[in-house]
């Protein structure tokens, strides 16, 4: 879209820059090794509240 977004997962302590709308962004992390879920979401104000958010979830390696 035509709106500025980022990237956060609070349970990493992380947040990508702001981005412009139309642009795109690479965020590399390296998640926990323990298996779980990990909330991520757009921060800027209102949108996590639209529905810009979604879970990414940790598995074992070699259990996919």
């Amino acid at each position: 879209g035509g709106m500025p977004h980022d990237f956060a997962v609070d349970a990493l302590s992380l947040r990508s820059p702001v981005i412009l709308g139309g642009r795109s962004l690479t965020v590399e992390f390296v998640a926990p090794l323990e298996p779980g879920h990990l909330i991520f979401y757009c921060a800027i104000p209102g949108h996590r509240r639209a529905g810009m958010k979604g879970t990414l979830v940790v598995t074992p390696a070699g259990s996919t």
